[in-house]
């Protein structure tokens, strides 16, 4: 095995020396390839590097400004829409115009709605769709104009007819899609509970309710065809409005003065359905808990 004095490998370096007494007169003097190129070797040498940059980034300033401010706007032209009170869509105060719209309409379903109401799991999304509407019309009402015509209100209402030819597969207009009513989760936090919601609306609820069996019972009473038949509201009538809202509030809870029947069902006894068109569900509490599975 060849060995290499310590002087080989180390030019000045004696062998023997130790390595903490190692001293490598090396001294670089050279320049740097970037500043050799542009003229900064050292503080005698102006560099001008950066003045090249400086210059490109004014050229690349210089020639940006016009393709932003006229080349690009020229691509896609935009115009100032001016409302004429002479055109179709605003000459009166009820207009319906074409909308040129074409609608793609998504939802979010809850596949898991029976679990999420029990609270037993979070609620499972699948986004659905699109549906799409097309041929969409903008009916404007209540068109106004300001003084000077500077100012116009309406209200618009878009109309449209479903596209199911681009509908998503397999979807259809009579598809069944689950979501949450956020309108009234709003209220719910609003009011502090489903409880107190319905507190709220109860004393609403039930004056309007009593008004329209009183407007019922009235309408019967006082005619000389069915009157006759409901002896005990052609009395109530005659003695005086207290008498027939106190039957109102009877038949409301209890259903006594119909004999146990609700006002929904006297199309049976001959009552015109023009008059059973305010109670398109049973009003009496007594037969809607009798219909709740559980409760007697």
């Amino acid at each position: 095995m060849n060995l290499i004095p310590w002087t080989t490998m180390l030019g000045t370096t004696r062998q023997g020396d130790d390595f903490e007494n190692i001293e490598v007169n090396e001294k670089s003097t050279a320049p740097t390839k970037v500043l050799s190129t542009y003229g900064g070797v050292d503080t005698g040498t102006n560099n001008y590097f950066f003045h090249i940059l400086f210059a490109a980034s004014a050229l690349l300033l210089i020639v940006s400004l016009p393709l932003a401010f006229v080349y690009v706007p020229a691509l896609s032209p935009i115009s100032d829409y001016k409302i004429d009170k002479g055109d179709k869509c605003w000459v009166s105060s009820s207009t319906t115009c074409e909308n040129n719209l074409k609608a793609y309409i998504y939802f979010w379903n809850i596949t898991n709605p029976d679990a999420v109401i029990a609270g037993t799991e979070p609620p499972a999304l699948e986004e659905v769709g699109p549906y799409v509407m097309s041929d969409v019309l903008n009916k404007r009402q209540n068109i106004t104009f300001s003084d000077y015509d500077r100012e116009v209100s309406f209200v618009s209402t878009l109309y449209g007819a479903m596209d199911t030819d681009n509908f998503c597969e397999n979807c259809t207009v009579g598809d069944q899609i689950v979501s949450f009513n956020l309108a009234y989760i709003g209220m719910v936090e609003s009011y502090g509970s489903e409880k107190n919601i319905l507190a709220m609306a109860l004393p609403t609820t039930l004056s309007t309710l009593v008004a329209g069996i009183v407007a019922l019972f009235s309408g019967i009473a006082s005619d000389p065809t069915l009157g006759p038949n409901f002896p005990t509201l052609v009395a109530a009538l005659q003695s005086g409005p207290a008498a027939i809202e106190s039957l109102a509030i009877e038949q409301l809870f209890f259903a006594t003065p119909l004999g146990g029947n609700s006002v929904t069902q006297l199309s049976a006894v001959g009552v015109p359905s023009a008059y059973l068109t305010g109670f398109p569900d049973v009003p009496e509490f007594v037969i809607a808990v009798n219909t709740i599975p559980g409760i007697t």
